[in-house]
């Protein structure tokens, strides 16, 4: 096999897998923008019930949790949590929040998952690209080499021919760069909104229960 069938097959190979990359890219964007969607948090419909309607808010949570027809909005991992809180015994803020850290980590998993992998495909785009670009090159000046003849549109040529995969590259990873950090800044947004409701029901409760024992 010559030098210039093994970049042939290099450079193919290169390219085959970024169009994988592309792919796979395209599919969980897609899919994380749905996700996204369909789970996204709106403060202003829980400050509805927090902290003057709490019985209501338990009522629609354990409605969806149940699946009832008279709730038209299905339950989100987030639901989940607030029905937890509202269903355990109120005890002081720094327990409660002991008993969710694991509930709020399955949560970030959930809305994190895949994200990672457009930040591999990033970078392993790039690194494919150059590598198919090197060996380009290297092919390139060998035969400069061998055949003793260097002009400037020969060198162009080879130079050309082995920056394409380099392109390639650059065209996968930086897409899919900017939605890896839109990910993870929308991610980091709804989960700080989590943390502002969770924070607000907990205080809401804890106050009832001290009232209630005041009141005794």
């Amino acid at each position: 096999m010559n030098e210039g069938s093994l970049n042939s097959i290099i450079t193919n190979g290169v390219l085959s897998v970024l169009a994988i990359f592309s792919i796979i890219s395209l599919s969980i964007i897609i899919e994380r923008f749905i996700f996204l969607a369909r789970y996204k948090i709106h403060l202003n419909l829980y400050r509805k019930y927090i902290p003057n309607d709490i019985s209501t808010l338990k009522q629609l949570l354990t409605a969806k949790g149940a699946g009832s027809k008279s709730s038209k909005q299905r339950m989100t991992p987030f639901d989940a949590i607030l029905l937890s809180i509202l269903t355990l015994p109120v005890i002081n803020r720094a327990e409660m929040h002991e008993r969710l850290d694991a509930k709020f980590t399955e949560v970030y998993m959930l809305y994190q998952s895949k994200v990672n992998i457009l930040g591999i495909f990033a970078k392993l785009s790039t690194l494919l690209g150059l590598f198919g670009t090197v060996t380009g090159m290297i092919e390139s000046f060998n035969n400069i080499v061998d055949k003793g003849v260097s002009t400037a549109s020969i060198v162009a040529s080879g130079i050309s021919s082995a920056l394409i995969t380099t392109a390639a590259g650059l065209i996968i990873a930086i897409p899919v760069t900017f939605f890896y950090e839109y990910f993870n800044d929308k991610i980091d947004k709804e989960i700080k909104k989590m943390e502002i409701i969770t924070s607000d029901l907990l205080s809401t409760l804890i106050d009832k229960s001290r009232e209630r024992s005041t009141a005794k």
